[in-house]
């Protein structure tokens, strides 16, 4: 499932089947295509009416829409630009973690990882908070 934001501001989902969520898609009046990390709203005719761009998660598409996240040196920082900063980072952590799989996955023909496995022993998932953190710590700015 992956969400967007059409130009009025109504967030909404879409998934595989093209199934959303978004009043003109549900009710029929367009298809929803997804193609290139975007959806593509189409007449029956398969005319475009209009795209969106595509994220994964609701937190990136938060951090998305809050717009550019200034990060600016030996500055005062707001309790919510670091919020923002944790989470665009911590997306991109998430992100860089499905590409370390897939390319695993392709590379031993397996879905059994031994580097990005998609799930931990529950006496082992302190790993991944481990990685989080380092990831987010990882130039902040002074």
């Amino acid at each position: 499932m992956w969400y967007f934001v059409n130009e009025g501001g109504l967030i909404a989902w879409v998934n595989e089947q093209g199934e959303s969520n978004l009043p003109v898609i549900a009710s029929g009046q367009v298809n929803a295509k997804i193609a290139d990390g975007k959806v593509y709203l189409t007449a029956k005719d398969g005319s475009v009416h209009a795209d969106y761009d595509l994220w994964n998660n609701l937190t990136a598409l938060a951090v998305a829409v809050s717009g550019p996240i200034v990060e600016q040196n030996n500055m005062p920082m707001h309790i919510d630009t670091a919020v923002a900063i944790a989470h665009a980072r911590i997306d991109q952590y998430r992100n860089d973690w499905y590409k370390g799989n897939q390319n695993e996955v392709k590379q031993k023909g397996t879905k059994e990882v031994d580097f990005y496995p998609m799930e931990l022993p529950a006496n082992n998932v302190g790993v991944f908070f481990e990685q989080m953190a380092q990831y987010v710590m990882n130039d902040i700015p002074n």
